[in-house]
Order: C-alpha cells, then sequence, then structure tokens
C-alpha cells in the first residue's frame, strides 16, 4: 500500500484529529521510536508493547499494522497525506502566499474567497512566506497554478518589452 492509500485508511477510521497530531509529534520527538518500530530484531509483541505504552488509543491499532507489515517507517509520510487527504474531504484548499509584508484580514479574506470560487472549495489553508526580493505585491500558488502580482514580474515584463521594442 502507498502512503496516499494508508492515509485514506486512516481518514476512514474517523481516529479523533487530536490523536493523530499527538502520533505525529511523538514521531518527531523521538526518532529512535521509528528505529526501534523498524527493526526486525525486536519481536512483534515487544512492538506492540512500546506502541501500547507511547501513542494515543485511537492510532495504536493502526500503527501496530504497520508494524507486522513493515510499513511504520512510512507513518511520517502517511501523516502528511492524511492530513492532505483530509483537507481535501473538507474542502479545504491548500495554498501559499509570498509576499513583502503581512496580509492584513480584510486581504487575507479576498484571498481565500478568491480561491475558493476558483478551486471549487469550502475554505483555503494559505501558508505565508515573505520574500522582499518581490519589491511589492504577491505571488499566490493554489490548486497548481501560481498567480505572480509581484512588482519584480511587471518590472521584468515592463523591460522585457521595452528590450524587445528597440
Amino acid at each position: 500500500m502507498t502512503a496516499n492509500n494508508y492515509a485514506k485508511a486512516l481518514y476512514e477510521l474517523e481516529i479523533p484529529g487530536s490523536d493523530i497530531s499527538d502520533t505525529e509529534e511523538i514521531i518527531k520527538e523521538n526518532p529512535e521510536l521509528s528505529a526501534v518500530m523498524a527493526n526486525p530484531a525486536v519481536s512483534r509483541a515487544e512492538k506492540h508493547r512500546v506502541i501500547d505504552a507511547v501513542f494515543p488509543s485511537g492510532t495504536r491499532s493502526f500503527i501496530k499494522y504497520l508494524c507486522d507489515h513493515s510499513h511504520s517507517n512510512e507513518l511520517p509520510g502517511i501523516i502528511r497525506a492524511y492530513y492532505e487527504y483530509s483537507s481535501k474531504q473538507r474542502g479545504i484548499i491548500p495554498a501559499s502566499l509570498v509576499c513583502v509584508e503581512a496580509p492584513g484580514e480584510q486581504q487575507l479574506q479576498r484571498l481565500k474567497a478568491f480561491i475558493c470560487k476558483r478551486f471549487h472549495g469550502t475554505d483555503a489553508h494559505i501558508e505565508i512566506s515573505f520574500d522582499k526580493s518581490l519589491i511589492g505585491g504577491f505571488i499566490l500558488t493554489a490548486g497548481g497554478i501560481e498567480f505572480d502580482r509581484s512588482l519584480r514580474s511587471s518590472l521584468e515584463g515592463l523591460k522585457h518589452k521595452l528590450a524587445n521594442s528597440v
């Protein structure tokens, strides 16, 4: 099974979101735990005891299944794919915004409305990062499409037009 297939199965189990996020945090903070779960020299029973002692109750059976089928090393990727699938099922469109300055609340709401309308979603989750080299404006990426409304891009386009007209 691929990470995406496991993510769909995990979603269908309707495990509380807090158990998923707690599991993700445990895995991130304890890399040696992943090594133990993937180690064929550690018995199945011992792995199950560790899982019962460390992980939230909602994810234990799923993690045991992964260990029993030698797929525990895929857990971080499965969790990432789970979040993506879960968001998609709920109509949440992931997007990234690169800008010079943080947008105001109204601007952010307008961007979310644009994304929802354009990609038929119910909400948008926008990751914001900053790049002073844009000079002004922004670059919005959603649904695999980039909307470059930066001043840098506009100036480069103008420079290109002027160079071609001479």
